[in-house]
């Protein structure tokens, strides 16, 4: 259902958000104008779709056979421009990781600790 994957959705934005942007921000692994390539407008997206799962559930929590979910599309049209921001930067974003994968030892290292938590979480 829509609901649970926009849930679903909003989980992967706040784990990239606070589990990977904040600790190479914080610990400062990358430069501030690296952190913008990468994740440019991050913290705009999260937050739309946070504010956007609200609507949806009021609708699908309310639901009759009158209902219709495309009017909450329209009304938010204009937020999923964000997305342009995000996908004009993927070029840059993808050449930029991979110089940080033989440039940068930190990055690295930081990148294996990630992908270990995740596999001990899949267990």
């Amino acid at each position: 259902d829509i609901l649970s994957s926009e849930r679903s959705y909003i989980e992967t934005l706040d784990h990239l958000y606070n589990d990977v942007l904040l600790p190479l921000k914080t610990d400062n692994i990358l430069e501030e104008s690296e952190l913008k390539i990468l994740f440019s407008n991050l913290g705009n997206l999260l937050h739309f779709h946070k504010v956007f799962i609200l609507e949806l559930a009021k609708v699908v929590d309310a639901w009759t056979p009158e209902s219709q979910i495309g009017c909450i599309f329209l009304e938010y049209y204009p937020f999923f421009r964000l997305y342009t921001v995000f996908i004009n930067n993927y070029d840059k974003s993808s050449s930029l990781l991979k110089k940080l994968h033989t440039k940068n030892k930190n990055f690295v290292q930081y990148q294996g600790q990630l992908q270990q938590s995740s596999h001990s979480k899949d267990k």
